[in-house]
């Protein structure tokens, strides 16, 4: 992670192991076992913007990844949970159209997910530079369709959302949010907030 994003003060001690147990055969097509997951530490962030400069521990107490196939089906699970990341939650499977094949684009998908994200500001370090996030989203779908178009039927809600960044002059709070998922389409059902614009002269000049 300090590698990918130097910037953003990545530290810790987080240990992860895993492992991969593949066999593909004409008896025995495609059966996977693998599996990515914290065996122990943690994660910390010195990102200014989060407590004033001071080390951050992200307090990860799970975070697992899991593959496996067997007889066509294909089932992926998301676990996640963090004092400070809060939880995701999810799991998908994919029906290839025959054991001997990898899952296709046209095959059928069917799973589920649920984020809750208590506090946004570690997150803010996959937003672009400069953005400062705040707030509180939680999130849940249902999933269908096919691999290569799926479809969501579920809601995603913010509260107390807000974002700032100091060189344009932006400072958005309060911010309320309801995002309705409907197949392949999203309605923005509820957004309102309070901002203000003061361009920083000298970044201007």
């Amino acid at each position: 992670l300090a590698r990918m994003q130097p910037t953003a003060g990545w530290g810790g001690d987080m240990m992860v192991a895993g492992q991969l147990r593949m066999r593909h055969n004409r008896q025995q097509p495609w059966q996977v076992d693998a599996f990515l997951a914290r065996q122990g530490g943690d994660l910390t962030l010195s990102e200014p913007a989060i407590v004033g400069g001071s080390v951050q521990s992200l307090g990860i107490r799970q975070a697992r990844l899991e593959l496996k196939a067997k007889e066509g089906v294909w089932s992926l699970v998301e676990q996640l949970e963090g004092r400070v990341l809060g939880t995701i939650t999810g799991q998908q499977t994919v029906r290839s159209s025959s054991p001997e094949r990898l899952p296709a684009l046209a095959d059928r998908v069917s799973g589920a997910l649920d984020v809750k994200i208590g506090n946004l500001r570690p997150w803010g370090v996959w937003a672009p530079a400069g953005w400062r996030l705040s707030g509180q989203m939680a999130g849940q779908a249902a999933i269908s369709g096919t691999l290569g178009a799926p479809e969501y039927q579920g809601q995603l809600s913010g509260q107390n959302l807000g974002a700032v960044h100091t060189l344009l002059g932006v400072n958005i709070t309060d911010g309320q949010l309801l995002l309705t998922l409907q197949g392949d389409h999203a309605r923005l059902t509820k957004f309102t907030a309070k901002g203000e614009y003061r361009p920083d002269s000298a970044a201007i000049d």
